[in-house]
């Protein structure tokens, strides 16, 4: 028998057992059950997640596997998540891993997800129009945006909500995010030691309203470059979030001036920044380095130099944020959980091919 269906035929059997009264208060271990079912522990295992998915239990580390005395009604079972962007949350090289992060905070739980895709703006990135058609749920997470027209939409809904890899202008709205200023300075201050000093940026430079965080990433940048003296506006080129953006931004830059590194506000668009490099006849890690601010580390020849981002932990945290929100709405706490990331040197690399310039 197909492992599905034997999950599926250990569900009903369980629900029977739960709606005659046999099994009142919790289930059996999972390694009793899997023993009188005739199936191995990840088989049942999974049986059981999926019986806390759809709300007929609730899963303790350590204490068992519960069961939900009275059925909620569906809503109170659901946490939408509102996501701004094109393609599949899941696979998404930025916001994957946040995904990732909040379905681990739900799993044992009552709750699932369920996805409100918004249109995002494809000329400045963000947000194109605010959403107000929500689904019914005990809480939301609006991942992609800190558009402040979106924020008092939800705002004015019932349910709790939180933002997840955004900032939001308004200090009071609960946020989870990493702040990259810190490790941007610490990567120009190492440039700069190693006696690299024409450094150019690409990315957001003028704020939209929305887009707070990658705004931070630029007035980092100038914070780091103006400890060194005046901020030299041929090194700088506004690009949205998108990947085509990178190879037409770097080629204005090269056309002005030669900068020997380039920070870049999304790794995504490193592969158009290598292009415009090589095609003017330089290369990437020797001529011009190239350093991207958002931890994704796309496969690069050479190997990109990325600073380090938990998005993984972004939405774990997020979701568990969420949770004790729904959970204990009374409770006192802070508005922003916030990780730091990290700047690391590539092992290796010379930049004394750089001090010819």
């Amino acid at each position: 028998m197909a492992v599905e269906n034997k999950q599926t035929g250990i569900i009903q059997e369980l629900i029977r057992r739960i709606e005659e009264g046999i099994y009142t208060d919790r289930l059996p271990t999972g390694l009793t059950l899997a023993k009188e079912f005739d199936v191995n522990f990840k088989t049942m295992n999974r049986a059981i997640i999926k019986m806390a998915e759809m709300g007929l239990v609730t899963r303790q580390a350590k204490k068992g596997t519960f069961i939900v005395k009275e059925k909620s009604n569906l809503e109170d079972t659901l946490i939408e998540l509102l996501f701004v962007g094109s393609s599949d949350p899941g696979n998404h090289p930025f916001y994957g891993p946040m995904w990732q992060g909040i379905l681990d905070s739900l799993d044992g739980t009552i709750y699932r997800l369920v996805l409100n895709r918004l249109e995002e703006n494809t000329e400045v990135g963000g947000l194109l129009e605010p959403c107000n058609a929500f689904t019914p749920s005990a809480g939301k997470i609006l991942v992609g945006t800190s558009s402040p027209q979106q924020i008092k939409l939800l705002a004015r809904q019932k349910s709790p909500f939180v933002l997840a890899g955004s900032k939001a202008a308004d200090p009071n709205v609960f946020c989870s995010y990493v702040d990259i200023a810190s490790a941007i300075i610490d990567a120009v201050r190492t440039l700069r030691k190693n006696n690299i000093k024409d450094i150019a940026y690409i990315g957001i430079t003028r704020d939209n309203g929305e887009l707070l965080l990658d705004l931070e990433k630029f007035h980092a940048y100038i914070a780091a470059v103006q400890e060194h003296g005046d901020l030299d506006s041929q090194l700088v080129e506004h690009a949205p979030p998108f990947a085509a953006t990178g190879y037409a931004a770097m080629k204005k830059i090269l056309d002005r001036k030669q900068p020997q590194a380039v920070l870049v506000a999304f790794d995504h668009l490193c592969s158009g920044v290598y292009q415009a490099i090589e095609e003017a006849g330089l290369k990437v890690g020797e001529d011009v380095i190239v350093i991207g601010l958002d931890g994704t580390s796309p496969l690069l020849v050479p190997p990109l130099i990325s600073i380090s981002v938990n998005l993984y932990e972004v939405g774990k945290n997020a979701g568990r944020l969420l949770l004790d929100l729904i959970r204990t709405p009374s409770k006192r706490r802070n508005f922003h959980n916030v990780l730091t990331a990290i700047f690391h040197l590539e092992p290796g690399l010379e930049y004394s091919k750089l001090h010819r310039h």
